[in-house]
């Protein structure tokens, strides 16, 4: 038998840690279009790399 582990970051991580403030004030829409465009070319789709580089 095996068994998987759910472990979700919002639990790990301080109320008042600057992991937070990074994420309010930071735009991630560039990288967003990056990863789009190389999702477009990349065979191999997986998890899809959007999916890896989620905040949310």
């Amino acid at each position: 038998m095996q068994q998987v582990e759910m472990i979700c970051l919002e639990d790990l991580v301080r109320k008042n840690h600057r992991y937070r403030d990074f994420n309010r004030i930071w735009s991630f829409k560039f990288v967003e279009k990056r990863l789009k465009k190389l999702e477009k070319t990349n065979p191999n789709k997986g998890h899809g790399l959007l999916r890896l580089f989620s905040r949310a």
